[in-house]
């Protein structure tokens, strides 16, 4: 019996090649997919911990808020004497708070935009201006005890103040 060989054509690939091209296709293929699901798992995660953080960042003294780490900003505003100020080191974020904030007292929707019913407090909400981005955002009241405890930080006669970060803001204020 005589064995005969098989003469692979040109231009096609041995059964082992196919394989091995096979392989390393569907490899390929289930890395591509295991980076597509980290990176929304991870970046779900982060905004997760960065809202955590936000909303445990309203817990801290009022002395203690100029040493936020960068890129957050801390404002306050007061309704009643229509005073807004930076508590925070200068930054474009705490600019654009500040601003917001102004905005609010000048339209006169400062009160209602801090209100239980549009905004409750230590709650997140998103700030949304025309031509900037979209930024998370918390509040709180201020007592005017604590206010008078600000290490100057804070106007006397109970103000109120907001922070925030580049990619998130938050307002606090003291009830008037």
């Amino acid at each position: 019996m005589k064995r005969t060989r098989r003469t692979v054509a040109r231009g096609r690939l041995s059964l082992r090649s196919r394989l091995l091209a096979g392989l390393i296709t569907v490899t390929a293929l289930f890395l591509i997919v295991m980076g597509v699901v980290t990176t929304i798992v991870l970046g779900n995660y982060d905004q997760s911990q960065f809202d955590n953080e936000l909303v445990l960042t309203t817990h801290i003294k009022l002395s203690d808020v100029a040493a936020l780490q960068s890129g957050y900003a801390a404002a306050y505003i007061n309704v009643p004497s229509r005073s807004v100020g930076v508590l925070s080191q200068p930054s474009a974020s705490a600019t654009e708070l500040q601003g917001f904030l102004q905005y609010l007292l000048a339209t006169g929707q400062a009160r209602a935009f801090f209100s239980a019913a549009q905004h409750p407090a230590q709650t997140l909400f998103v700030i949304s201006q025309p031509g900037e981005p979209r930024m998370t955002a918390v509040w709180r009241a201020v007592t005017a005890r604590e206010a008078q405890h600000s290490n100057g930080l804070l106007p006397r006669g109970g103000a109120s103040w907001s922070s925030g970060a580049w990619t998130a803001r938050w307002a606090m204020r003291t009830a008037a």
